[in-house]
């Protein structure tokens, strides 16, 4: 009789931890499954709670038109969860899927410039945050724009990149968007780097975004905020004068691709975009970044985390 008392308390202990595990379980859409390679650090649409109070915050930085765009709803509506909106859009990852993944992680892990130092100047300063990457994959759809991007430490990846997969791109696609990540859970290294190393030639200084009057912009374009940036925007000394660059959709034609081609003049006085603007390519720092540091090669200079993340992975 004493051990039939032992075993039920057993199961009772068993069931009560259980129990504790299951309230305490972090967010993961019910029909798509944590899916965990021990070997390679990798997961598959997890969401967690950290991912949600970062969603939290990112939302309102946004404005309502410009998240309306981002998740495919009319440009008038006024969703009453977004941050519920964007844990939803979760789809299926399949096997082939996953198994593909995880042949192109361990390649990007393994790769050179992700592990050797002398492999570029990028790879260099790089290299001291890439021991122990941790890989959580989102497969998205209807957010942001349906492009790749990252949101807190996940890389959200829209379905139609996974449709008639070219896995060349999709490898390079999550080389880039793992750089972000990286950039993100290190920022201020980054931000000190791109100031004080004049890799960058000394044509940029940074500005809190809140601080800029881009009302000079909303008539003609709605002002995309790009998922992979932090909050600070780079003014851009010119010989014409001061620049930004920033994620702009043409608001007469909102099917249109986001754009980075136009450079906006700043009174830098008192930071306000005046709507003058010129092509990035007229810009002396894209010519000084086109000629000395990317070969040749045109990059994405609208800020410095995909500068530096375009050029790291020529």
């Amino acid at each position: 009789m004493k051990l039939v008392f032992i075993l039920l308390g057993c199961v009772v202990i068993f069931l009560i931890i259980q129990y504790i595990f299951t309230i305490n379980e972090e967010f993961t859409n019910n029909t798509k499954l944590e899916i965990t390679h021990p070997s390679s650090s990798i997961t598959f649409n997890k969401i967690d709670q950290s991912d949600m109070a970062y969603i939290n915050s990112y939302i309102p930085l946004n404005s309502v038109e410009c998240l309306n765009l981002k998740c495919n709803l009319p440009i008038n509506k006024q969703e009453t969860s977004y941050s519920k909106y964007y844990r939803e859009n979760l789809t299926n990852f399949t096997e082939n899927d996953k198994t593909k993944l995880k042949d192109i992680i361990q390649n990007i892990n393994s790769s050179a410039r992700f592990i050797d130092k002398n492999y570029s100047k990028f790879s260099e300063f790089l290299v001291n945050y890439t021991n122990g990457i941790k890989w959580n994959i989102l497969k998205t759809q209807n957010l942001e724009l349906d492009l790749p991007c990252t949101l807190s430490k996940c890389i959200l990846m829209p379905s139609n990149v996974f449709e008639t997969p070219n896995w060349n791109k999709i490898e390079e696609t999550l080389a880039h968007e793992q750089v972000h990540i990286l950039q993100r859970q290190n920022q201020s290294d980054f931000n000190e780097f791109y100031s004080q190393s004049n890799i960058f030639g000394n044509y940029i200084t940074p500005i809190k975004k809140m601080d800029i009057d881009y009302s000079a912009l909303e008539l003609e374009n709605v002002v995309i905020t790009n998922p992979d940036e932090d909050n600070i925007e780079w003014i851009i000394k010119d010989i014409s004068g001061y620049y930004i660059v920033p994620y702009v959709i043409p608001r007469n034609s909102l099917n249109s691709h986001v754009s980075t081609q136009t450079a906006y003049q700043i009174d830098r006085k008192n930071y306000i975009v005046t709507g003058n603007k010129k092509l990035v390519q007229e810009l002396d720092y894209y010519k000084y970044i086109k000629k000395t540091l990317s070969n040749g090669v045109g990059v994405n200079i609208a800020h410095p985390n995909e500068t530096f993340t375009d050029i790291f992975l020529l």
